[in-house]
Parts: structure tokens; sequence; C-alpha cells
């Protein structure tokens, strides 16, 4: 679909939207005049509140279907995943993610996982979910009081080979949760400033963080706009989360939205995925030398 195309469809929708604002200012306007004038007069809330509950309901309606046209696989979302991972990607906008063996400086009792895909990139087997971590806890009064301390992306490719070792590397965030320290320090001031990593033997750790390794971590650390967290395992698979504090395919408003701006957007965001992949799958330096026969 092109540009033109995805205007013709979304544009009916950003005029009920601009027509429904224009009648809520009035509305709140006059209210409000009513209020100054009236300020005992109940009825002028009671308006208020009824036009505000109407409005939010029409307003997220609209919001909804413009959305339900953006993530319409033959339209936005579709196109955007096929062209990132190739034609053998699936995506669900409900599934259920495990964050696995990470080691995460923060506690946390509650996964909630959004937008599930899944791939096969250059013979790789990859996933890719929004990630929620919350600590939820019951007071004293039997309420439930929810802590949101991770909210972005979690990425998990399977190399499918045996890594050198098994190492975690996890940003320094200066509020870590107690007994969360460091196993080895890796000889490079800018990297151990701004990560930890956590492994049961060192010699791992710097036979799959070489130097040039480090330091594309730390490049690519800081092309993405959240913190991030990797898992390297023996077994061959990489797991990596990056915290944005928000979904990967969140729209915002809708009602502005152009699908040549949104296109970039979206595919700029899973090309650091990728790339990330891309350089470490032909690193040498991360598999188990075969033993000589």
């Amino acid at each position: 679909m092109t540009s033109k195309q995805l205007k013709s469809l979304i544009t009916p929708y950003r005029i009920i939207c601009k027509v429904l604002n224009g009648i809520f200012a009035i509305i709140i306007i006059s209210t409000i005049i009513y209020l100054i004038i009236a300020p005992d007069n109940l009825i002028a809330f009671i308006i208020l509140l009824g036009c505000v509950t109407v409005f939010a309901c029409l307003h997220d309606a609209v919001h909804n279907k413009i959305k339900r046209i953006l993530v319409d696989n033959d339209n936005f979302i579709g196109v955007a995943l096929k062209e990132a991972f190739g034609d053998s990607v699936e995506y669900c906008q409900d599934g259920e993610v495990a964050p696995g063996p990470m080691e995460f400086p923060f506690s946390y009792n509650k996964v909630y996982g959004e937008g599930n895909i899944k791939a096969v990139y250059k013979g790789l087997n990859i996933e890719l979910s929004d990630m929620t971590l919350k600590n939820e806890e019951m007071n004293a009064e039997g309420d439930i009081n929810a802590f949101t301390v991770f909210r972005g992306q979690l990425f998990v490719c399977d190399l499918r080979k045996e890594l050198s070792g098994e190492v975690f590397i996890s940003a320094n965030s200066g509020m870590d949760k107690p007994g969360f320290e460091r196993d080895v320090m890796m000889d490079n001031k800018e990297f151990d400033d701004r990560f930890r990593v956590k492994t049961k033997v060192p010699e791992e750790a710097f036979c799959i963080l070489t130097p040039h390794m480090m330091g594309y971590i730390l490049k690519m650390a800081d092309k993405v706009n959240g913190r991030v967290y990797m898992a390297f395992l023996r077994s061959g698979k990489i797991y990596i989360a990056v915290n944005t504090n928000r979904n990967i395919f969140k729209l915002g408003d809708t009602t502005k939205a152009d699908y040549d701006t949104l296109m970039q957007k979206y595919l700029g965001e899973l090309k650091w995925f990728t790339d990330m992949i891309d350089t470490l799958r032909l690193n040498d330096k991360l598999y188990k030398k075969e033993a000589n026969v």
C-alpha cells in the first residue's frame, strides 16, 4: 500500500477527530463560562463530565479504527516486518513472552508480553516481543500495588551453534537490587562504567567480550533510546532486552500518521536488532572451538 492509498483510508477519520476536537473545545469553553456565571449550579458540572466521557469514548473509537488500518498485515506493520525479516515472518498482536535466564539488576514477579514476532532471519530463528516486567505486591488493605521496572523489547536469536561461554551483560542503572554485583571487570573503563558483566567463569567473559565486541555493544547502546541487557547462552541462544519505556509498535497520535514517516521509523527500530545479529553471528570468537580429533 502506498502513502497515498493509506491517506485516503485514514483521512475521513482524521476529519472526524478534528470535528470532535472542535465541538469539545466549544462545549468546554461554554461550560467554563456558565460555571463562572453560576458557580453553584451542578448541572454545568454534570454536563462537563458527560461531555468529557463521551468525547473520550468517541476519540478512542476513531483512534482504534485508524490503528486497525495501520496494523492490518496488508497495510503497514505487515509490510514493515516482511521488509525487515523476510516473508517467513509471523506477527501476533497478543502473545506470551519469557525473559528466560536473563540477569536484571531489579526484581520482578510479573511478566507481560504483547506483539509477538517470529521469523527465520538468514537461517536463524528469531523472536521479538514487547515486554513489561512488574513488581506486584498486596498492601495491608488488600489492594495490589504494581511497580513497572521494565518496559521495552525482548529479542531472542538462536545461532544454532554452541557458544564458548555463558555471559550476562546488564546496564548500570544506579538502582540495582541488593547483592547484584559484577563478577568480572573487563579492563575497559567505558564498558565497565556502563555495564556489569556476570559469569561463573571470568575467562569466558573475555573470550566472548573481546575489545572489538565491547566497542560494538557500546556503539549500538548509544543508538538506542534505552538501557540494554544481553545474555549469551552456551546453547547458542542470545537474548537482548532494551528498556525503551514504550511498545515498539506504539503508533502515538495516529490521527497525524504518515505512511512513509512511520515506515522509516519502524524499519529503523527493527534494523537495530537485525544489525546486532548480523554482527554477532559472524563473530567466530563467540563459538566454541571444535576439539581436534
